[in-house]
């Protein structure tokens, strides 16, 4: 890792640390970049998202955000709540073991 590289790193990390990284969902401007045909889009094509075979019903914003979600906290539990067909939950088992997180859905 060159000087840049551990220079930008520490800048990340730094920046996770912040005390407001996290924002009240009540202080949250309410507002959206997509406009409604692109989310329109978006909502309608959920129900194509499989895994290992298995209907997911989660949108394509969830599978983007959720591993980071899982790689930085490291949960130790997660539920997963209105299942449908467990395929979240698969996804979501899966990807716990594949960041090597002791942890269980």
């Amino acid at each position: 890792m060159d000087h840049q590289e551990a220079k930008k790193r520490q800048e990340h990390l730094k920046a996770l640390r912040r005390e407001d990284r996290f924002v009240k969902i009540s202080d949250r401007e309410d507002r959206c970049d997509l406009n409604l045909d692109a989310w329109a889009a978006l909502c309608k094509n959920q129900f194509l998202q499989t895994w290992k075979g298995v209907v997911l019903q989660t949108g394509v914003t969830e599978l983007g955000i959720y591993p980071m979600l899982l790689n930085e906290l490291k949960p130790k539990t997660t539920i997963e709540l209105g299942t449908y067909s467990g395929g979240n939950a698969l996804w979501l088992a899966d990807h716990i073991e594949i960041f090597g997180i002791e942890g269980r859905v």
